[in-house]
């Protein structure tokens, strides 16, 4: 079975289409979801809106994925960052070096803090497009906010092994800051988050400090969401833990399955194994070698493995992360395409 309906069934809704393909059910056509990295000066939230809008209109998408400018988020906690219109962000002073830091981090106001330009663009797009469209606002998870304050991956492993406590005092702050941030975005008019489990590699740590350092910060925040419809897990890098994550409480899972294991079809038979209903799983789209670097050719050929691999049902079309600002629009143009009934 293709997982798509027949003819002279009637056009689903966004939201018919992305609950469908939450429960398994046929569509109307595969739900379509791309995001692009925000390039540019000190954002507000009127050209983020514009941004995000112009890009959702012009592939004609299910969702609205909001992507904040690089590093908005540690900026509230002291980081200095430095912006241009055609470069990438870069930070250039991380507030963490020593483990007294963390107990210095603030829990931040998220409405007068840089978050707050985020949800006002929340708002902007609400306004704009109504109650039928799905929005959804990144909350990246406190250990990766961690990361991203220490700035090196050996002073956060240090810290870790060395100077627990200090490391659980910052997270405990990270995860009132963060969870406050993501129920203000459901406020705002976000139907749900796009939950980044940044550090969830075995390249990283191992699936037991994981559990102690991050997987319950995840949950407390996930779980406080019950105003949400429509919340995705996002998994970066590679030797993802997976099987570690895929019972939080989320409506579908995304990762980079072009570049690291388990495959689409592998991650549906494991879902099958433990009886795991009401997630879909989405991605296909190789964002580097394939929309960025490849030809149409080479979009339609991965959009074919990926329906073919999945049979269509319970399936996202995504790519595995952030799209860069100079991906082909006839590259995209062709995934959008190639899915349509």
């Amino acid at each position: 079975m293709d997982g798509t309906l027949s003819a002279q069934d009637s056009t689903m809704t966004r939201w018919d289409r992305l609950m469908a393909a939450v429960n398994g059910a046929a569509v109307d056509r595969i739900p379509v979801m791309f995001w692009q990295k925000y390039v540019g000066e000190e954002p507000n939230a009127r050209t983020c809106a514009s941004f995000h809008l112009d890009f959702f209109r012009t592939y004609d998408q299910d969702v609205i994925k909001v992507t904040p400018p690089e590093a908005v988020f540690v900026q509230g906690f002291g980081a200095e960052v430095q912006r241009s219109a055609d470069k990438p962000t870069v930070i250039t002073s991380f507030p963490v070096h020593h483990p007294a830091d963390w107990h210095k981090l603030p829990v931040l106001d998220v409405e007068r803090a840089d978050t707050g330009v985020q949800l006002e663009t929340i708002r902007l797009l609400r306004a704009e497009v109504g109650e039928d469209v799905p929005i959804l606002a990144t909350v990246p998870s406190p250990f990766f906010l961690a990361w991203q304050l220490v700035g090196e991956r050996e002073r956060l492993v240090t810290h870790l092994q060395k100077y627990s406590e200090a490391l659980r005092y910052g997270l405990e702050t990270l995860t009132l800051t963060l969870g406050r941030y993501a129920r203000a975005c459901i406020a705002a008019g976000a139907a749900g988050v796009f939950y980044v489990a940044g550090g969830a590699t075995n390249e990283l740590l191992s699936e037991s400090d994981y559990k102690s350092f991050a997987l319950g910060y995840d949950l407390r925040i996930l779980s406080s969401l019950q105003q949400s419809r429509f919340n995705v897990l996002h998994i970066p890098g590679r030797a993802i833990m997976f099987d570690l994550l895929v019972t939080y409480p989320v409506s579908a899972i995304s990762w980079y399955d072009r570049g690291t294991a388990p495959s689409l079809r592998e991650a549906q038979v494991r879902l099958q194994e433990r009886k795991i209903t009401g997630k879909a799983l989405a991605g296909g789209l190789d964002q580097s070698h394939v929309l960025l670097a490849g030809k149409p050719d080479d979009v339609l050929n991965q959009v074919v493995d990926a329906l073919d691999q999945t049979g269509g049902r319970g399936f996202i079309l995504a790519p595995g992360d952030a799209l860069e600002p100079t991906t082909p629009p006839e590259n995209l143009h062709m995934a959008r395409d190639s899915i349509q009934p």
